[in-house]
């Protein structure tokens, strides 16, 4: 939780201060790129915005409904707000990046490394081709589950089942909610 500032000249009232996904926490992002990357992958530099916030601002998708996890609050400055909006409100993570997705491309990258590994051990030719079949399968998972009229801007995904969630593109909107 970020830590409230005192409003100078009014006693009893305290304010946030401004945090953009969670920079200003000892945790830091937890969902960079929809969850594919960990806090690990922000960078070296934290930085902390030590201007008051002037709200507090939940991104939602049109698909947060389905998914019944709100996404974290966070309160911001006007200058944050109005940033976010401008550059980092075109497309979900989330949505883009469904956790099957991310599964799929994390084993995808992984017989990647043993493919990479075997060759340079000098591997059997039948071993190498079994890899990169092993690859082409996870490939071909990837583009099925990847939506490709759902990744033009305001297209809805309403014919996909629930159980397999496709990859597609929806819009953020910063939304205030205190």
């Amino acid at each position: 939780m970020t830590s409230p500032l005192a409003l100078a000249g009014a006693p009893g009232i305290a304010v946030e201060r401004c945090n953009p996904f969670g920079h200003a926490t000892d945790k830091g992002p937890k969902h960079l790129m929809g969850g594919m990357y960990g806090p690990q992958y922000e960078g070296k530099i934290k930085w902390v915005c030590k201007a008051p916030a002037t709200g507090r601002y939940r991104m939602e998708c049109r698909c947060d409904a389905l998914r019944h996890v709100p996404a974290p609050v966070m309160p911001l400055c006007l200058h944050h707000l109005a940033m976010i909006r401008k550059r980092m409100s075109d497309a979900c993570t989330t949505c883009m990046l469904p956790q099957r997705n991310i599964e799929l491309a994390n084993e995808y990258l992984a017989v990647q490394d043993l493919l990479r590994t075997a060759q340079l051990d000098g591997a059997p030719e039948a071993r190498l081709l079994a890899l990169v079949s092993r690859l082409n399968r996870i490939g071909e998972q990837i583009h099925e589950m990847t939506c490709q009229a759902c990744l033009v801007p305001g297209a809805l995904p309403h014919d996909h089942p629930r159980d397999r969630p496709m990859a597609h593109k929806c819009k953020l909107t910063l939304v205030e909610v205190s």
